[in-house]
C-alpha cells in the first residue's frame, strides 16, 4: 500500500514495493503511520441499492465527505444500510421508520440518521450535526 498525504491509498505489486524500499538508504528512519478507516463494521455491509437510488440521500454525500473526503457513494450507501440494520428505530409519519446509530468514520464517532419508507426502502440518510 502506497499513500501520499491527501490522496487515496494505492495498491502496489510486490515488485513495485520492493523497488520503492530499495530506493531508501538502509539507515533511513522508518516509522508506521496509521491509516484511518478500513476496519469499520459498516465496510462489510452490502448496500441494498446504490446511493443515487436512495431518494434524497445522495444529496448528503458532501456532508459525509466533510468527515472523510475519501468516502465514495458506495461507502455512504453501506453506512446508511448499516445504520438501518443496527440502529435504534422509531416510527415516522406515513408508516415509515427512522433509524439512528453512531458509526465510526475515519476514526471519528458520527451519529447517522436514516429514514426508511413504509415500503422498506431507504429514502434519505445524513450525519447528525
Amino acid at each position: 500500500m502506497y499513500c501520499e498525504f491527501g490522496k487515496p491509498p494505492t495498491e502496489l505489486s510486490q515488485e513495485e514495493m520492493k523497488s520503492a524500499i530499495d530506493q531508501f538508504p538502509q539507515d533511513f528512519p522508518q516509522f508506521a503511520v496509521p491509516i484511518a478507516g478500513g476496519n469499520e463494521p459498516w465496510r462489510s455491509t452490502n448496500a441494498s441499492r446504490p446511493l443515487n437510488k436512495m431518494g434524497h440521500a445522495a444529496k448528503h454525500l458532501a456532508d459525509f465527505q466533510k468527515i472523510d473526503p475519501n468516502l465514495t457513494e458506495g461507502d455512504v450507501a453501506k453506512i446508511l444500510e448499516h445504520v438501518r440494520s443496527v440502529g435504534n428505530s422509531s416510527p415516522t409519519s406515513f408508516g415509515g421508520k427512522a433509524f439512528e446509530a453512531v458509526e465510526t468514520i475515519a476514526g471519528k464517532s458520527v451519529t447517522v440518521k436514516v429514514i426508511e419508507s413504509a415500503g422498506g426502502v431507504i429514502k434519505t440518510g445524513y450525519p447528525v450535526p
